[in-house]
């Protein structure tokens, strides 16, 4: 679920993401601008404030975000109680979530340019990980085999390695064969940094391009 396109984080880093006492109510901060690299949640700032969001009732999104704090410095690990919640929630349990949308695994061969990617950040600020991939967007051009139907593409790509920039980061204006699948079809990649920066539509398919060469 995306939760950095509230007024005021216009799609920036978001961090401290947290439940509330009542489990249609969350928390988080942002937005995260300073500092070099793509990974900007070390840098702080103080522009950084705190947001209260609202899920909508059957849980698909954020339905309203509420900003908490507007101050010159920097808001960090909020927590939300709301009185009387915990006894609501006891009496009145929110209704069922949906089951999660079954994701196709199907493979899509697909000739497409590089249009934006994302900017190239040091491999020693994506924090605790050894290795991350970035969103890139890119322009069909031909579909080969698949079912794939539009234009615009969202791929996920390995950027860091080992700590260090892979070699076969694309360029924009070339054309590329991706083989592509389904970013949510590969369960092993859950708990990978994944960089996704403000060319992502929040409301787009995220592809992960398998034709790149093995870890």
């Amino acid at each position: 679920m995306n939760i950095n396109q509230a007024e005021g984080i216009n799609g920036h880093e978001v961090y401290h993401p947290r439940w509330s006492n009542h489990p249609r109510f969350l928390v988080m901060t942002g937005p995260y601008v300073e500092g070099e690299g793509g990974n900007k949640i070390g840098g702080g700032g103080k522009r950084v404030e705190i947001y209260a969001g609202r899920f909508s009732p059957d849980y698909d999104k954020v339905e309203h975000w509420l900003r908490i704090t507007d101050n010159k410095k920097g808001d960090f690990y909020p927590d939300l109680w709301i009185h009387g919640a915990v006894d609501n929630v006891a009496t009145s349990p929110p209704r069922s979530v949906p089951p999660p949308k079954s994701v196709s695994k199907e493979q899509h061969i697909v000739h497409a340019q590089c249009v934006e990617t994302y900017t190239l950040p040091n491999p020693e600020n994506i924090g605790v990980y050894d290795r991350a991939l970035a969103v890139n967007r890119y322009r069909v051009e031909e579909v080969e085999t698949g079912s794939f139907k539009g234009k615009t593409l969202f791929v996920a790509q390995w950027l860091i390695r080992d700590r260090k920039l892979v070699k076969s980061i694309p360029s924009v204006g070339v054309t590329y064969r991706l083989i592509l699948e389904n970013f949510y079809a590969h369960p092993d990649l859950e708990g990978e940094r994944l960089l996704i920066g403000p060319i992502m539509d929040p409301e787009a398919d995220i592809y992960i391009d398998v034709s790149q060469e093995p870890l």
